[in-house]
């Protein structure tokens, strides 16, 4: 991950969100599986967002992320590619969404001992 791309597209997310109408909050240090809270009239979303340097979607998911993208029906996925030069418009995927988007593959296990 690179942190200027990914910094880039939290303020690129949270400029498309509040133009939609939304009123946002960041969740970045809070641990909580998502980055930003947002807010409309009638519904809430909680945006996982990644923010990718050259023209390829490519980007690490935590644990954490994805347990917060199965269990709430209000998580979503933004991906921005070019972040730190021309960034894309965000499409805010569902978990089931971006299952279909993307292949998800683990990269690395960790190994605790039993007992």
């Amino acid at each position: 991950p690179d942190p200027r791309s990914e910094k880039a597209a939290i303020h690129h997310v949270t400029r498309f969100l509040r133009k939609s109408g939304y009123s946002v909050r960041s969740r970045e240090l809070d641990g909580c599986g998502y980055d930003l809270h947002a807010s409309g009239d009638t519904n809430e979303l909680h945006v996982e967002v990644k923010g990718c340097n050259g023209p390829l979607a490519r980007f690490f998911i935590s644990r954490r992320e994805m347990a917060s993208a199965k269990a709430d029906g209000a998580w979503r996925l933004a991906v921005v590619t070019n972040a730190s030069n021309k960034p894309t418009r965000p499409q805010l995927l569902t978990y089931a969404q971006m299952e279909e988007s993307f292949d998800l593959e683990p990269i690395q296990w960790a190994g605790n001992a039993r007992g």
